[in-house]
C-alpha cells in the first residue's frame, strides 16, 4: 500500500507513512485504521505531501476492498484514478488544498460514472475539484449514489442547475454548493422535501427567482447559508417552535418584507446576519427571547 505514493521527503514535517516501516503491522502506522480482524478500514492522508501526479499506479490502495474511509484531502497530487473498486466504501475526500486558479494544481473529474460502483458512499468531499468538465449533469451522476448523505461541493466549477435528479437522494443532510457561480439557478421546490437536511449552504452562487419558504421550516435545519445572491429573493416564513435552526445567513440577498414576530421561536439560533437586505421593520422584540 504504501508503495502506491512518492513522499516529499524533503517536507516539513515529513510525511506520516514516509516514516512508517514495511516490517511493521500496517494497523500500526499513522493515519490507518484496522478493524478487529486487521482489515483496513480507515486511510488518513489528508495534507500529505504526495508528490504531484505520483498516484497513477495505486494497485494497492485499491486493493483495500475492507476500506470505509479515504481521505486524500489537501494533498498536492493532480492526476487520481477514482477509486471505484472499493465496494464498502462510504467517506471519500478528494477536496483540493486551495481554490482553483489557472495557477492552481488540481484535480478534475470528467465523469462522474466512475463512482456508480461505489454505493455505499454517504459522504463526499469535493471541495476545490475541477468539476466545469461534467457541465449540467453533474446532478444526474451524483444520483448515481442513492446513500449519499453529506456532498461538498464548494468552488468546484459547476456549470448548471441545481435539478430534480438531486431529489433521488432522500437521505441527504448536508449540501454545501458555496462559491460556484455558474450555477445561477433558482432553487427547486424539492429541497424541502429532503426531511433530513440539516445544512445548506448556497452562498455565492449566483441565484435568483424566490427562494422557497417551506425549505427554512424543513424541522431538522440547522445552518441556512445564502449569502452574496444579490438577485435571490424570498421572505421570511412563520417560524413553529420544533425549528432545530441554529445559524441563518441572507447577507446580500434581495429578501424583502418584515421579519416575523415568529422568529422569537428559534430557541436554538445561535447567529442571524440580514445585513444588506430589504426588510421593512426593526428587530422583532420577540428576539430578547433567544439565548
Amino acid at each position: 500500500m504504501k508503495n502506491s505514493f512518492i513522499f516529499d521527503v524533503d517536507s516539513t514535517p515529513p510525511a506520516k507513512m514516509s516514516q512508517c516501516s514495511e516490517s511493521t503491522d500496517c494497523c500500526d502506522w499513522n493515519g490507518v485504521d484496522c478493524d478487529e480482524a486487521s482489515h483496513v478500514i480507515g486511510l488518513d492522508l489528508s495534507a500529505e505531501p504526495i508528490l504531484i501526479g505520483s498516484l497513477e499506479n495505486a494497485s494497492g490502495l485499491f486493493s483495500l476492498q475492507y476500506l470505509q474511509s479515504l481521505n486524500l484531502g489537501f494533498t498536492l497530487f493532480y492526476r487520481f484514478p477514482i477509486p471505484s473498486s472499493l465496494p464498502r466504501l462510504a467517506t471519500l475526500d478528494l477536496s483540493g488544498r486551495e481554490p482553483i486558479s489557472r495557477f492552481s494544481w488540481r484535480l478534475e473529474i470528467l465523469n462522474f460514472n466512475v463512482f456508480q460502483n461505489l454505493t455505499e458512499l454517504k459522504e463526499l468531499y469535493l471541495d476545490n475539484v475541477d468539476l466545469s468538465g461534467l457541465r449540467t449533469e453533474w446532478c444526474k451522476a451524483l444520483s448515481l449514489l442513492p446513500n449519499l448523505q453529506v456532498l461538498n461541493l464548494s468552488n468546484c466549477l459547476l456549470s448548471g442547475p441545481i435539478n430534480h435528479h438531486l431529489a433521488n437522494l432522500l437521505s441527504l443532510s448536508a449540501i454545501r454548493l458555496r462559491d460556484n457561480h455558474v450555477v445561477s439557478c433558482q432553487v427547486p421546490e424539492f429541497v424541502a422535501n429532503l426531511l433530513n437536511l440539516t445544512t445548506l449552504d448556497l452562498s455565492q452562487c449566483d441565484l435568483h427567482g424566490k427562494f422557497p419558504e417551506k425549505v427554512l421550516q424543513v424541522p431538522t435545519l440547522e445552518t441556512l447559508d445564502l449569502s452574496y445572491n444579490s438577485l435571490l429573493q424570498g421572505s421570511l416564513p412563520h417560524f413553529p417552535k420544533n425549528s432545530s435552526l441554529r445559524n441563518l445567513n441572507l447577507k446580500s440577498t434581495s429578501f424583502t418584507g418584515k421579519l416575523p414576530d415568529s422568529i422569537g421561536n428559534l430557541e436554538n439560533l445561535a447567529s442571524v446576519d440580514v445585513s444588506s437586505c430589504n426588510f421593512t421593520r426593526p428587530i422583532p422584540t420577540s428576539m430578547a427571547n433567544l439565548a
